[in-house]
């Protein structure tokens, strides 16, 4: 089958050993990353109640820090899927 850019569509999707490996690599690091800065976020918030005159710090019940925990992955996951997937399918555009 051709694509409408005249290459087979088996040539699209055919990556190297070294290059599924590290898009793999870079998307477990995008989301540690992602999830590292979710993290800190979410600890930034908690100080500046603390911040606040006559606050006491926001403390979290564990299913509330579990939730955010969840949704922080998942966000973190999309974004290193994403880039891993830009890795991939990146072409050099010819002039």
């Amino acid at each position: 089958m051709i694509n409408t850019f005249g290459k087979p569509i088996n040539d699209l999707f055919r990556f190297s050993r070294g290059k599924l490996i590290a898009g793999i690599c870079i998307a477990l690091f995008t989301s540690f990353c992602w999830y590292a800065f979710f993290y800190a976020m979410r600890e930034a918030v908690r100080i500046a109640f603390y911040w606040r005159e006559y606050t006491d710090l926001l403390i979290l019940t564990d299913k509330e820090v579990s939730f955010y925990n969840l949704v922080f992955a998942a966000v973190a996951s999309i974004f290193g899927l994403c880039e891993c997937f830009r890795f991939w399918f990146w072409r050099a555009k010819r002039f």
